[in-house]
């Protein structure tokens, strides 16, 4: 299936958000949000016929949508613009329009994007509207679980707003642009309810992820200059002793637990649909030597992917470098790390966290089993 994305000519150069940002999916898979266009609308697209089908367009923001996120059950969308402010949509009419069998409910109107007949239907309320931010908004997120709607901005701060309400809550100070927001998949009421917040500065190349409780007080965070790099010759090192979460200070170099990783499968694509320049590898991932590495990969100078695990205790980072270190939710100290041939572009837990599958800047994907019995040898 294809969705109508951004393209570099129908989007404008001020849509600088992450694509894992601008393209959402509700949790049965039903429902499609694709943000990004130049000019502010929010695309929506009906998964549940037998091809996507473009449905309704949101206009609320003046300039791009950066960032969406969607509710698990598709009923509720936040966007986030450059033009500082972050909406709250109401779907559920909207959703309860649409015909299972023909993916949605036509009446008279427009053309849709690219010619399609539009299925343009009624039902879309604006819930929120929360300004506060005085740079672009960056990335959103949204938990009607908690009762929380977080953005980040280049401003520097990361607001959080009640999702019920819409009435402000707190705001989290950073030294660089937030780039990204995660939320744990574990409720406030089993002990989970963390939020991490990824930052970086481009000047210097360096980027920051804070854990904080979901009321916003600082739990602890980590710093690109306190990892170590991952070698075959490491072995397991003393821990080192806990350092209080201070942002204006370094973290030292944290150990990093070095055992032999095994790949579960890997799949690589054609040449023809791989990025320009990248070349085509389709073999095996090599083993985890210090000579693999080439010039820029022994360094984590950019963060592509950050994810919980599906209980909340251990939390996945990929970026530019050759490796995916694991870290302990609660510390964000490293507790293991998984070697690849390429650059990390995505990660995610699959098969109730039993597994790690990764995405690679070559285009090709990897599956790695994920045991944190093992996490201590």
């Amino acid at each position: 299936r294809a969705l109508l994305a951004p393209s570099a000519k129908s989007a404008s150069a001020e849509a600088v958000g992450r694509l894992s940002d601008l393209i959402k999916f509700s949790g049965d898979g039903s429902l499609a949000a694709v943000g990004g266009h130049w000019d502010g609308e929010v695309r929506l697209f009906s998964l549940s016929g037998p091809s996507a089908r473009y449905v309704r367009s949101i206009n609320g923001h003046s300039r791009a949508v950066t960032s969406l996120d969607l509710t698990s059950d598709g009923c509720f969308l936040v966007t986030g613009s450059v033009d500082c402010s972050v909406r709250v949509w109401d779907l559920r009419v909207f959703l309860a329009s649409l015909s299972p069998d023909l993916g949605a409910l036509k009446v008279a109107g427009p053309v849709g994007p690219s010619g399609q007949s539009s299925t343009l239907t009624t039902g879309i309320a604006l819930k929120h509207v929360l300004p506060g931010h005085s740079g672009e908004v960056t990335c959103v997120r949204i938990d009607p679980r908690i009762d929380l709607i977080a953005s980040g901005s280049a401003d520097k701060t990361c607001m959080l707003h009640s999702f019920r309400t819409g009435d402000y809550l707190r705001t989290l100070y950073h030294f660089a642009p937030v780039v990204s927001i995660i939320l744990s998949p574990m409720p406030a009421s089993s002990g989970g309810g963390a939020l991490l917040t990824y930052t970086h500065e481009s000047r210097d190349k360096t980027w920051s992820i804070f854990l904080h409780s979901i009321n916003g007080l600082l739990l602890d965070f980590v710093q690109s200059a306190s990892l170590a790099v991952p070698t075959k010759s490491e072995g397991p090192k003393p821990q080192a002793p806990q350092v209080q979460a201070q942002p204006a200070q370094a973290l030292p170099r944290s150990p990093v637990i070095n055992r032999a990783s095994t790949l579960i499968s890997s799949i690589s694509v054609s040449s023809a649909v791989e990025p320009s320049g990248i070349p085509t590898n389709t073999a095996p991932v090599p083993a985890p030597l210090k000579e693999a590495i080439s010039q820029n990969e022994d360094e984590l100078s950019y963060v592509n992917a950050i994810v919980f695990s599906p209980n909340g205790k251990f939390v996945g980072v990929g970026g530019t470098a050759n490796f995916i270190l694991i870290l302990r939710a609660h510390d964000l100290r490293p507790v293991h790390h998984y070697w690849c041939k390429n650059a990390v572009t995505q990660l995610a837990f699959v098969y109730d966290g039993q597994y790690l599958l990764v995405g690679l800047a070559d285009g090709s994907l990897c599956t790695f089993a994920f045991d944190p019995l093992l996490f201590h040898h």
